[in-house]
């Protein structure tokens, strides 16, 4: 990590830097650089973008991340009863927190 800012963190790949954005640093929402990492902390990431003409890269942790989603599938099917926290209530339905 080379540097940490409010909506990422850059890190250096060789010669260049590339930028890792907030939205995929973590499968945890609202999840910041700067509070996940420090500057000079080694990261493994995945290039996800190069934009030759604005000589971006765009990085991701999440890509080679287990997401939630399949590690829930992995461990319950459809039938399964399991308990949840309700997080929110909506006009067509609830939003339950699960594992």
């Amino acid at each position: 990590i080379a540097t940490l800012t409010e909506f990422g963190a850059f890190v250096t790949l060789g010669e260049v830097d590339g930028l890792l954005h907030n939205e995929e640093a973590s499968w945890e929402p609202n999840a910041k650089c700067k509070t996940l990492f420090k500057k000079g902390d080694e990261v493994e990431v995945k290039i996800i973008k190069i934009d030759r003409e604005k000589e971006n890269i765009s990085l991701s942790i999440k890509d080679i991340a287990e997401s939630p989603a399949k590690k829930f599938q992995d461990n319950y099917k459809v039938g399964d009863i399991i308990k949840g926290i309700v997080k929110d209530k909506k006009e067509f339905g609830v939003f339950i927190k699960l594992e």
